[in-house]
């Protein structure tokens, strides 16, 4: 079988595997030889975290609010940007790094951290309590902003020192995942502008393509390009950064079914299209929690994801055009 190690750029396409399948070995299920038989490039013994890839979940000590059920309000490091403590919060940075981020990771480093963003207006519904909680501060728009920019590149500079020749950068949640045409909104360009702090400090750049169930299939290709194309602009500001878009091989509403062939192929095949890095395969612990979503799984990636790598990308190395017009 060939490598999967595309010569569609510069970088080469690669993909990664970002998927908790070694909870799977408990149940006597084995995922490694099935990823290698699809030449993915996954972490040794099919951990989550390693020398390959890795993704970090809230590491320092990021200032959150979290609001409970019965309106009790927990309030950690501060609660919102003004308040956080930037010196504990990177010295703790560094401790995290070196416990989960192995020695020798050598490839990507990915931050997961989505308790609030960084634009003021996007914090909406669970997240609307960070502007309520900046408002009573009398704090304006452009001081929030600040005080998060300030933090944000400081965090990636002392990564990326501290990380030699490791990509460590923030994973971009997309915030319009309902949009259906062929380019971003024109809020989200704007929005995207004002953050051009953060993506000229990073090194990669991570937007997620998880599709929606209720789009149909011409609208889902049409929010795939849509991503990428705003991923791209982005990243020609960027000193040309390479994307890694993120794949949830479920769907974002409806997170009971797996993406059809169709879907996952468009996934895949539509960034390399746009001659990307790769893309990441992700997955959560709660995807196989058990014994029966192991083997579900399992039959997935072999007759569904797998193909969609190999037969449909490797030797149909093209995407219906018709269904963007």
């Amino acid at each position: 079988m060939e490598n999967f190690s595309f010569s569609g750029s510069e970088r080469g396409f690669n993909v990664f595997w970002n998927v908790p399948t070694e909870n799977c070995r408990k149940h006597g299920i084995d995922f490694e030889p099935l990823i290698q038989t699809y030449k993915m490039i996954s972490n040794k013994n099919d951990t989550f975290r390693g020398g390959n890839v890795t993704i970090i979940y809230n590491p320092g000590y990021f200032p959150t609010v979290k609001k409970l059920s019965n309106g009790t309000e927990i309030v950690t490091n501060g609660g919102i940007p003004q308040k956080g403590n930037l010196t504990l919060h990177l010295e703790k940075l560094i401790k995290d790094l070196k416990k989960y981020s192995h020695e020798y990771l050598n490839g990507l480093g990915v931050i997961d951290f989505e308790s609030w963003r960084p634009i003021f207006r996007q914090n909406w519904n669970e997240q609307t309590i960070y502007k309520n909680k900046s408002i009573e501060l009398a704090k304006t728009f452009i001081e929030y902003n600040n005080n998060n920019n300030r933090t944000t590149i400081n965090y990636l500079k002392l990564i990326n020192d501290t990380e030699n020749g490791v990509i460590m950068d923030f994973h971009i949640v997309n915030s319009y995942s309902d949009n259906v045409e062929p380019e971003c909104p024109k809020m989200a360009v704007h929005e995207n502008n004002r953050t051009l702090w953060l993506f000229d400090s990073s090194t990669a750049l991570y937007p997620s393509i998880y599709l929606k169930r209720k789009h149909n299939e011409t609208e889902r290709v049409r929010f795939t390009i849509a991503v990428l194309n705003e991923a791209y602009r982005v990243s020609a500001t960027s000193n040309y950064v390479p994307v890694y878009p993120y794949v949830w091989y479920k769907y974002l509403d409806n997170d009971t079914e797996y993406l059809t062939m169709t879907d996952m192929f468009n996934s895949i095949v539509i960034p390399k299209q746009y001659q990307m890095g790769g893309v990441i395969i992700w997955g959560k612990s709660s995807d196989l929690d058990s014994k029966n979503e192991c083997q579900q799984f399992y039959y997935y990636l072999k007759t569904t994801l797998g193909p969609a790598l190999y037969e449909n990308l490797l030797n149909k190395n093209y995407y219906n055009e018709t269904l963007i017009k």
